[in-house]
């Protein structure tokens, strides 16, 4: 009796030996995969789309180079920053008093050096250049636009990393990924300046999702005017707030998704369902002002981004 019941439990653990050894290859398997897609991690072409912007009135910010096809494997390249860093801009004002000269900005060389290049902001006559230069019409949307390709042609041997359009994130694309309140982003820049010295990276803040997508805000908020004057402004649209003070430097900076798999929900159950498929580090919107009190940032949605490219196509085939 003894004996059957020994041979029963040696089998019993040959079978638990081999299932375990299964599972520990299942494990092993799926951990190579997860290494290999790097959850959270941001790619190094989305370090290399964020550059390092001077005014040339001395102001420091950043900036982001976004693209879109052109035909014959060739593409149109564009700078995306804020408007108060091509002009005398206030957010709460919502004027352009006056469009610096040029700014500077520092690209990529695919040899691993940095190139500066200065940009010029007006025509021959002193004004801003409207067939380069295109701030977001709404006043209050801090948000511009550059055309960059001649200038990227001046460098030698570039590297041409830029965001693809399909990877700024619409709201509609965000809820699909369920991106709500409470999801950590990650603000790219150069605050105070700093940046890595050996290849010109940016810095990464990271921060959270604070109001919900999809859903325009009103932001009533005591500023001060340029008499310094303390008055009541009210700022609204598709506006993003982040969890997390940005300091000088940051202004202009890509807000991106850190790469991960996730839930998603699917278009036609409507159900949310976990994916294989992982979400790139799409862009949610460009980084505008912090209110430091509060401890909370301004962000403006990547749809006003598609919406002013739209809008220079639309003009330049009128034209």
């Amino acid at each position: 009796m003894l004996s059957k019941i020994y041979i029963v439990n040696l089998t019993s653990l040959r079978k638990m030996i081999v299932i375990l050894f299964v599972y520990v290859i299942m494990l092993a398997i799926n951990g190579e995969i997860m290494a290999s897609e790097m959850v959270g991690r941001i790619e190094e072409g989305v370090l290399k789309a964020t550059v390092r912007i001077e005014t040339s009135a001395g102001t420091l910010g950043t900036g982001f180079i976004i693209s879109k096809p052109a035909g014959d494997d060739k593409r149109y390249f564009f700078l995306v920053t804020n408007k108060h860093l091509i002009g005398n801009y206030l957010l709460f004002d919502g004027k352009v008093e006056s469009y610096y000269d040029f700014i500077k900005v520092f690209c990529y060389k695919k040899d691993g050096s940095i190139q500066e290049i200065d940009i010029s902001l007006k025509d021959k006559q002193g004004q801003i250049n409207k067939l380069k230069v295109f701030p977001y019409p709404e006043p209050h949307i801090d948000i511009a636009i550059i055309s960059i390709a001649d200038e990227l042609e001046k460098v030698r041997d570039p590297d041409k990393w830029s965001f693809d359009l399909s990877y700024l994130a619409t709201n509609e694309i965000l809820k699909n990924w369920n991106i709500d309140i409470g999801d950590q982003v990650f603000v790219l820049g150069y605050p105070y300046n700093i940046y890595s010295k050996s290849n010109n990276y940016p810095i990464a803040k990271s921060g959270y999702i604070s109001s919900k997508i999809g859903e325009e805000l009103i932001i009533m908020i005591p500023h001060k005017d340029k008499n310094d004057k303390t008055v009541m402004r009210e700022l609204k649209g598709k506006i993003i707030l982040l969890d997390g003070t940005l300091v000088l430097g940051n202004s202009g900076g890509p807000v991106v998704l850190p790469r991960g798999r996730r839930e998603r929900t699917n278009s036609d159950t409507g159900r949310v369902e976990f994916t294989n498929i992982s979400i790139d580090n799409l862009v949610v919107g460009v980084q505008s002002q912090s209110f430091t009190k509060a401890g909370i940032s301004v962000a403006f949605s990547s749809e006003y981004i598609l919406e002013l490219i739209d809008t220079i196509f639309k003009n330049s085939q009128e034209h």
